[in-house]
């Protein structure tokens, strides 16, 4: 069974949820790149940022979470570009290991399930996180 895409639906409500935390931030177009971190309650780093660069090779909406995990911290990254593309990719960051080549490169498609996931997490951030500088 084929796990299902992420739908349009589901990503326009990560790129307005994203927008919303921002707003106070992205008020001028001269405000290229703007960035707000939380910490849950979870101990999860999550950026929430906004690109204005209309161009299509850099991502628009980008939200990264970060874990802590036995000898590092593993990010999960998702990038919705403006020809609605949305991309995830991982980057174990494990520290005194042998170097491994990342795959933040390397992105591969949201599924459906994932963008559901990932929404639950951002909306928990309005009451289950603090903002960090």
């Amino acid at each position: 069974m084929e796990l299902a895409l992420a739908s349009e639906d589901s990503k326009t409500a990560v790129e307005n949820l994203v927008s919303w935390y921002l707003a106070d931030k992205i008020n001028t177009a001269a405000t290229a790149i703007a960035t707000v971190k939380f910490l849950t309650n979870d101990n999860l780093l999550v950026h929430l940022t906004r690109c204005n660069v209309a161009e299509t090779t850099i991502p628009q909406v980008k939200v990264q979470v970060f874990k802590r995990v036995d000898g590092g911290v593993n990010e999960t990254g998702y990038q919705l570009y403006a020809d609605h593309r949305f991309e995830k990719y991982t980057n174990n960051m494990l520290f005194g290991s042998t170097p491994d080549a990342s795959d933040a490169n390397v992105g591969t498609p949201v599924t459906e399930q994932e963008v559901k996931d990932l929404l639950v997490v951002i909306n928990s951030l309005q009451t289950e996180a603090r903002q960090t500088l």
